[in-house]
């Protein structure tokens, strides 16, 4: 079994009190051992010399970065005029699906609409079907979004119309999943599914993403998928406004290590899993006159969470493990339901047929046209 499919189970949380194990089950990978650790407190981890792991600079990746200093595939910051239903987990320990299931989504737009030269509309897909159907994952227990590469890779997702959410893993699966379910009768042919080609943890392996090489790969293909380490503090962010400027946190917020010395990456804590969708830079007072990175983040916490349920969070101090466990996922367009999207045209909110929206720190804004794929799926790799 290689390194990045082994089963995983979640470090202690850094809740820091019994009153947030109550909604802790909102955003967790893994719930059950989330609650069970909600009552370590900001003292006990002071005293086990827990504190932020670091993220070396790829110098390698930074010299060959020639991206805008602000780049999206559309969100509401960039465009008063974006207007999308964002999902509310609910009850559900399902951040991993519903994260996933959007990158994905909009990288099939992405890439039928550069393949056909027009503008493409995708159906939604089905998270409930990675809560019912997955062999890999937990259900609203959690998991993580490299296994449900591995999900959509093997076996598809329906569209949302023919398997509505839930928000419980007991709804009974009516996918053919193989000898893992012994349907019978499955509700599903290969042509009502979609398909993922190539998927992976950016730069390989867990772990070993970073700042540089996550821009790059969302820029080329699409949004792309990361956990992170959320906090009380961040569940309470309802109802900003457009101008509430880049998220921060107290020190005791930032994630946790567990190696003993500060110099080398360790096991990082993450528990909830978020879309990225862009990126780009602001000024703020206060800030010594430097400008503040950021990454533009889809969450799983409805339209009413955040500024229309995305908000803007650093980006090059990984806060929160953002760019430890970036993951990617590729539309297969050789098989199910995307062979026959080209006729489907509409008008997806926010960005061109061929690329997303490139800002100069916030001013003009244009097409910008997606570079070349640098990495194949697997299923159309016999065709190229």
């Amino acid at each position: 079994m290689e390194r990045s499919e082994k089963r995983w189970e979640s470090p202690p949380s850094s809740f820091t009190g019994r009153a947030e194990s109550a909604v802790v089950h909102r955003m967790v990978f893994t719930a059950k051992e989330a609650t069970q650790f909600c009552c370590l407190s900001i003292h006990q981890r002071a005293r086990e010399r827990i504190y932020g792991c670091r993220k070396e600079e790829s110098g390698e990746a930074k010299i060959r970065l020639t991206l805008p200093k602000a780049f999206t595939w559309g969100d509401p910051f960039s465009n008063d005029h974006f207007e999308e239903d964002v999902e509310d987990q609910m009850s559900c320990g399902s951040c991993y699906s519903i994260a996933t299931l959007y990158s994905l989504h909009k990288r099939f737009e992405i890439w039928l609409s550069k393949k056909y030269g027009k503008k493409i509309t995708m159906p939604r897909l089905s998270f409930q079907s990675i809560l019912s159907c997955s062999p890999y994952n937990q259900g609203c227990d959690g998991g993580f979004p490299f296994l449900v590469g591995k999900q959509l890779y093997e076996f598809g997702v329906p569209t949302e119309e023919a398997m509505r959410y839930g928000s419980s893993d007991s709804i009974k699966c009516e996918m053919d999943m193989g000898f893992y379910n012994n349907v019978r009768f499955a509700k599903y042919k290969e042509e009502d599914l979609f398909f993922a080609g190539e998927y992976n943890y950016i730069n390989g392996c867990y772990e070993c993403s970073n700042e540089f090489d996550m821009m790059n790969e969302l820029y080329s293909n699409g949004p792309i998928v990361v956990a992170i380490n959320a906090t009380a503090k961040l569940l309470s962010l309802y109802n900003l406004g457009k101008q509430s400027g880049v998220y921060d946190s107290a020190t005791h917020e930032q994630q946790i290590c567990d190696v003993p010395n500060e110099g080398f990456n360790g096991w990082q804590q993450t528990n909830h899993a978020v879309t990225i969708v862009g990126w780009g830079e602001e000024h703020e007072e206060g800030k010594g006159g430097s400008p503040v990175k950021y990454w533009v983040v889809r969450n799983t916490w409805g339209k009413a969470w955040g500024y229309k349920g995305y908000i803007k969070f650093p980006r090059g101090v990984n806060l929160a493990g953002i760019e430890t466990q970036a993951v990617f996922l590729d539309p297969d367009l050789s098989r199910g339901g995307a062979v026959k999207m080209s006729g489907h045209e509409g008008a997806a909110a926010g960005g061109g047929a061929a690329g997303g929206v490139v800002g100069e720190d916030g001013d003009e804004r244009g097409s910008a046209m997606i570079r070349p794929v640098t990495h194949t799926p697997r299923a159309q790799r016999g065709n190229a």
